[in-house]
C-alpha cells in the first residue's frame, strides 16, 4: 500500500546559491521517501542544480556519483525534475544548490522549490 503524498518545500534565498534545509523525517523518526520529482521554479539564473545531504540535520554532503562527480543536473525554469530511485532513498535532510560547490551561481530573486514525498 502507497503512502500519502505530501510536499516539502525548499527555497533558495536571493542573492544566495544554497536553499534551506528540507527534513525527510516523518514525525514518528522514520525517513520519508523522495517521490519522483522535484518541481523547479518558473524563474531561474541560469546554473546547474547540484544537490547535498544530511543523515543529521547538521553536516552536509555533497551527492557525488560512484567516481566522485557531483550529482548535478542542466535544469529548465518550470520543468520538473525525476528523481532517481537510489538518490530518493538516501536523503533525509536535503539542500539543493544553484552551481556547483567550486563555483556556485547566486539567484537574483527567491527562487522555491516543490519536493515530493511519501510518508
Amino acid at each position: 500500500m502507497a503512502g500519502q503524498l505530501s510536499t516539502i518545500t525548499l527555497t533558495i534565498p536571493a542573492g544566495q546559491s544554497e536553499s534551506d534545509a528540507g527534513n525527510f523525517t516523518s514525525d514518528m523518526g522514520v525517513s520519508k521517501v523522495l517521490q519522483h520529482a522535484i518541481v523547479m521554479p518558473s524563474a531561474w539564473t541560469n546554473a546547474n542544480l547540484t544537490f547535498q545531504i544530511s543523515f543529521d540535520g547538521i553536516e552536509f554532503f555533497d551527492v557525488c556519483d560512484f567516481l566522485g562527480d557531483p550529482m548535478m543536473i542542466n535544469v529548465m525554469p518550470g520543468s520538473v525534475i525525476l528523481v532517481p530511485d537510489n538518490f530518493a532513498q538516501a536523503a533525509q535532510f536535503m539542500k539543493v544548490r544553484s552551481g556547483t560547490r567550486e563555483n556556485p551561481v547566486p539567484q537574483e530573486a527567491a527562487r522555491v522549490f516543490t519536493v515530493f514525498v511519501e510518508s
